[in-house]
């Protein structure tokens, strides 16, 4: 499926440029704004929470970051 994704985006890139300017020029923030019209309004609730969940969370991740050096080995 992605394969098929990566070159549509290769061969159609008029279809690319659409979908740039639709989904990711700045004045797309009123489609969040309107909650019936498209689903972009509900799968956006848990940005804005998450993101000072992730800053004040960064303590506690120790399975990806670390702040000790890990010794390379050879």
């Amino acid at each position: 499926m992605f394969l098929v994704w990566t070159l549509e985006k290769m061969v159609q890139t008029e279809h690319e440029a659409e979908a740039f300017a639709v989904f990711y020029r700045l004045g797309s923030l009123g489609k969040y704004l309107q909650p019936f019209d498209n689903l972009m309004f509900f799968s956006a609730w848990p940005m804005p929470p998450a993101r000072p969940a992730l800053f004040l969370l960064r303590e506690y991740d120790t399975l990806t970051l670390s702040r000790q050096l890990v010794p390379a080995t050879d």
